[in-house]
């Protein structure tokens, strides 16, 4: 499976975490499922991440914040 994801520096993480289009999608993440969404991606279970995104994906404002940040 090819990986279609940028590579980021931990710089640039951080930058993109607190802009104000980072945090909004942060605190969306976190009242919608972001509890089952962490746990997954601390024991490593991406295929529990990539359910766990799914259905936020589908959020017009998330899809919105995601195009900000270059998604």
């Amino acid at each position: 499976m090819a990986n279609n994801s940028p590579n980021y520096t931990p710089e640039q993480i951080q930058k993109l975490a607190n802009s104000p289009a980072g945090k909004q999608l942060m605190e969306l993440l976190q009242r919608s499922g972001g509890d089952q969404l962490q746990a997954a991606a601390r024991e490593g279970n991406y295929e529990q991440v990539s359910k766990a995104l799914e259905p936020l994906l589908k959020s017009p404002r998330i899809r919105e914040l995601l195009k900000q940040l270059g998604g």
